[in-house]
């Protein structure tokens, strides 16, 4: 199932652009990014922990050379002047050795829900075939 993801534009897809946005951002706090949850592209609802990666050998200004296509529409990011280059193709990150390092992606993890509910085995728990602490009977929301 994870085949739908292999060449997902997360700058240029507009539904995952804000939140790509967000975690490029967060490099400041040296923090990862929590999205979701959400549907994922590959079947089912999950959550995603995105954290950027910045390095001295990535280009000054992120290059998308042809439209991206989602969902049989193109997509793409204008970067034609250097006022629009630097607004939308420039993702300057930390200083490395006094070297300005610029983005190169994502190191992401995916997690089904339904996945990381498994375990704790809150249907059972539901129907009072789990008992914790003398008490049978669990409800829960999701």
């Amino acid at each position: 199932r994870d085949e739908a993801v292999i060449g997902l534009n997360l700058l240029l897809t507009p539904y995952l652009r804000a939140s790509s946005m967000d975690a490029i951002r967060s490099f400041e706090d040296r923090q990862s990014t929590l999205v979701g949850p959400l549907e994922l592209v590959q079947g089912g609802i999950g959550i995603i922990i995105r954290h950027p990666v910045f390095t001295i050998d990535s280009p000054e200004f992120l290059v998308f050379s042809e439209p991206y296509t989602y969902e049989g529409r193109n997509f793409t990011s204008d970067c034609s002047t250097e006022a629009l280059r630097r607004k939308n193709c420039y993702f300057p990150g930390p200083k490395e050795g006094g070297v300005r390092t610029h983005f190169w992606g994502f190191a992401q993890a995916v997690a089904r829900i339904e996945d990381l509910l498994e375990p704790v085995n809150l249907d059972r728990m539901a129907s009072g075939e789990v008992e914790a602490g003398g008490v049978t009977e669990f409800s829960y929301q999701l």
